[in-house]
């Protein structure tokens, strides 16, 4: 059979082992409010650098389809003062008929 001293030795270590785990338990417990909040932090970074990039994204498609409408735009109105300069020439060229019907239009 173990001794007193033995038994006495064994009890003292396991308390010593049971406290240690409380603190240890209690360190645990007081840090999780701080983990969370960390883990809050950098989810909340990534979602930040998600969305700037999204916008970085949108900004580029804005700036593409505003360089083409442009170009589209651009060559409309170059179609239509084309046309307009040719019907102007035309309109005159039918007036003169009109109003000097017996001459060649030159």
């Amino acid at each position: 059979m173990p001794e007193i001293g033995e038994l006495r030795e064994a009890e003292e270590y396991a308390e010593r082992v049971i406290d240690q785990a409380r603190k240890d338990a209690q360190k645990t417990r007081l840090g999780i409010p701080a983990r969370i909040e960390e883990m809050n932090r950098e989810k909340d970074g990534k979602l930040k650098a998600v969305a700037a990039q999204a916008e970085a994204a949108v900004e580029a498609e804005m700036r593409e389809l505003r360089g083409r409408l442009d170009s589209e735009t651009s060559s409309r109105l170059d179609l239509l003062g084309n046309r307009k300069e040719a019907l102007e020439l035309e309109a005159l060229r039918m007036l003169r008929e009109l109003i000097l019907p017996g001459r060649d239009s030159d």
